[in-house]
């Protein structure tokens, strides 16, 4: 207190005006706006002591200190004097407004992302929480002029904050901070809350490509991927306000133009997560909003329906019904109505996640009297758009998980294999069904992602793969070409170059540190130390291998080609007489038994022609086989609409002919391709 306090005939310390200036100039190196240093805080205890002794004085000092011109002392000084009811932060802000700017700067400061991350951020948030809870406090006051006046400020404060949260910058939760704060009045957080809200889902906003909202609302908006400073802010916005409230601000956010997708979609992510009361308002809202899409011709609805719906659905609340379900169930029963919407949804299909294309395919709706064209249209469009994105039409994954892409549904049944061969040791049952019932999609699909991974990487995967192998659930080029890939890297670790095996002229300690190989049957051994041969005599033994494996795979394949020859002799020798092994094609309706100058024969007997425009069945189509039959029996194939699709990797059929099978029959088998004819082939 050296200087602060001048000496006086009582050894009682005295204080004045030039006291209350010096506070300016002991400000916190991290907060300046905020805090104190620790001389600061040690003066400001003596002062406040001094200060309540003698009123009087302490009044009039205080009229002058207001009025003075400079910088604003830290918050740390104001809240205090508040704290004591020497001066309170309302009646120093009313009389100096022009100060006020001072405060905004410090909760940006405190709040944004940029803010200073030590241990006395809490502290500098406390005094900044401290003043917003007393400016809400005096909304309720009988002074109008006071009562507009932080009106004002407080719409300041609110839009200070949402201004970082537009901008994903929200460091920390300020109304986290104000609900914990001793001195704010429960009966005023609703309006404040709810001018929250209302500044958020107005708040001005750059407009966004409806194809962007569509493919990517989940992965920017979701509860899962906000800024958690954000997530926490509209949670606490929406804890004090209804439910009913909540909707009616969401249904004039809508209107507005820019639609404010960010903050729409945010908060609605927060209701269905937080709040289980809200979920039937919002199933309401959402109806609403697809009715005024349909009777008005209102394609800004629509979508809107559409992807808050998506959006609602993608939090997987176990309230809110998954996409599938509502998707069924949001069908029109109106001809009209749903004439209109799928021609909605046929616009949107080249801006399609591929997600939502394979349920609509899959979980096509019985279409109303005179609307099977649109429907037929649109699935096959769907299909078309899948088929250029080299996906398939499974949207489940093989343990019937459904996520947002592909992806994601490979990564969570190897992780369910995995964990399941860890606990049991045996392959899971729905992995064995799939190599059987989804076989292309088992071994293009899931073997192909399984196999990506080489055994050094993931040791527990290599375990499941060699297991699946053992029962024969991996073909051998597969097989294969994932040992292959081991090969490389146990040649890699020994030291081979590409130029063969020379070793290095320089042979230092490191190279006869004996090294650790995984072997393909994944067990480890010592390589390069005297527990094993050294450098040269692994070397010339590799030469006596790799003579005799030549020698092996020479007979191998001269064995083959004689098998070969054996086979394609019978093959000639044998009179394939198509009545014979398929009669049910002689008597089907547009198919000729005869040969014609454009004509292909399938293999093995199975004269299935194809019309001067369609495509044949090609030598690198593959033989259609005696198993399958155009006709209807227990073990053969049914195609829905009286039409043949064409298996999944293989050519549409051209000149409008309808290509679609019924939604659960759509695999044909693997290298079983089902051509279309010039008439339609009746069941």
């Amino acid at each position: 207190m050296k200087g602060w306090f001048p000496s006086t005939a009582p050894p009682e310390p005295d204080w004045s005006l030039k006291s209350l200036e010096n506070f300016s100039n002991c400000r916190c190196e991290d907060y300046p706006l905020c805090l104190l240093n620790e001389e600061g805080e040690r003066n400001l205890e003596i002062l406040v002591k001094l200060m309540k002794r003698n009123h009087k004085k302490t009044r009039g000092i205080l009229k002058q200190w207001v009025h003075i011109e400079g910088p604003l002392p830290p918050l740390q000084l104001i809240c205090r004097l508040n704290e004591e009811g020497i001066l309170f932060a309302t009646t120093y802000f009313y009389l100096v407004p022009h100060r006020v700017d001072y405060f905004y700067e410090a909760f940006e400061a405190v709040y944004s992302d940029t803010a200073v991350s030590s241990s006395r951020r809490s502290a500098a948030a406390a005094e900044v929480s401290c003043l917003i809870a007393q400016v809400v406090n005096t909304l309720m006051t009988r002074d109008e002029k006071m009562q507009l006046f932080f009106k004002v400020v407080s719409n300041k404060i609110v839009e200070a904050a949402v201004k970082l949260i537009s901008e994903d910058a929200m460091q920390g939760c300020y109304l986290t901070d104000l609900l914990n704060n001793n001195y704010i009045f429960q009966q005023c957080l609703p309006d404040f809350l709810l001018s929250n809200l209302k500044q958020l889902l107005s708040y001005p906003t750059s407009e966004i490509e409806p194809n962007i909202v569509l493919r990517t609302h989940t992965e920017r908006w979701s509860s899962q991927k906000l800024n958690v400073g954000t997530a926490f802010s509209i949670a606490k916005m929406l804890s004090f306000l209804s439910p009913e409230v909540i909707i009616s601000e969401l249904k004039m956010a809508a209107d507005l133009s820019p639609c404010r997708w960010k903050f729409i979609l945010s908060v609605m992510s927060i209701l269905v997560t937080e709040n289980n009361e809200s979920i039937p308002l919002i199933k309401g809202l959402l109806v609403s909003w697809l009715r005024t899409g349909l009777e008005e011709d209102n394609k800004h609805s629509l979508f809107l329906a559409l992807v808050a719906a998506r959006h609602c659905c993608a939090e997987k609340s176990e309230h809110f019904p998954n996409y599938i379900t509502w998707f069924g169930s949001a069908q029109p029963s109106n001809p009209s109505h749903f004439v209109a919407f799928f021609k909605f949804l046929s616009e949107l299909v080249p801006h399609e996640p591929p997600l939502y294309l394979k349920i609509h395919v899959n979980k096509v709706p019985a279409a109303p009297m005179g609307c099977q064209t649109v429907l037929t249209d649109y699935v096959s469009l769907a299909k078309t758009r899948l088929s250029d994105l080299n996906e398939t039409t499974d949207y489940l994954s093989i343990f019937n998980k459904c996520h947002e892409t592909e992806e994601e549904n490979h990564a969570s049944d190897v992780l369910q294999l995995i964990n399941h061969f860890k606990t049991t040791n045996e392959i899971a049952k729905p992995i064995i069904e799939a190599s059987v019932f989804r076989k292309q999609y088992y071994e293009k699909i899931f073997l192909k992602y399984l196999l990506k991974t080489s055994a050094r990487d993931d040791p527990e995967r290599a375990q499941v793969i060699h297991k699946l192998n053992s029962l024969g659930k991996i073909p051998p080029a597969l097989f294969d070409l994932w040992l292959s890939k081991l090969d490389g890297v146990a040649r890699d670790v020994v030291g081979w170059g590409s130029g063969g095996g020379e070793p290095a002229a320089d042979e230092s300690e490191g190279a006869k540190t004996p090294v650790r190989l995984l072997d393909l049957d994944g067990r480890a051994g010592d390589v390069g130390s005297d527990a094993n041969v050294d450098y040269w005599d692994f070397h010339w033994t590799s030469w006596g291998l790799f003579i005799v494996a030549t020698f092996v795979a020479i007979g191998v394949a001269v064995a083959v080609a004689i098998v070969a020859a054996i086979v394609v002799a019978i093959v000639v020798a044998i009179d394939l007489v198509p009545q014979r092994l398929v009669p049910e094609v002689s008597s089907l309706p547009g198919v000729s038994m005869s040969c014609g100058e454009d004509r292909v024969e399938c293999g093995d007997g199975m004269l299935i022609w194809c019309g001067d425009d369609h495509i044949g069945c090609g030598d690198d189509h593959g033989d259609i086989g005696i198993r399958v039959s155009i006709g209807c029996g227990d073990d053969r194939i049914r195609c829905g609409d009286d039409h043949i699709w064409c298996g999944d990797n293989h050519p549409r059929c051209g000149d409008g002919m309808p290509s679609r099978c019924a939604d659960d029959l759509i695999h044909h088998g693997v290298g079983v391709p089902i051509w279309c004819v010039d008439d339609p082939i009746c069941k």
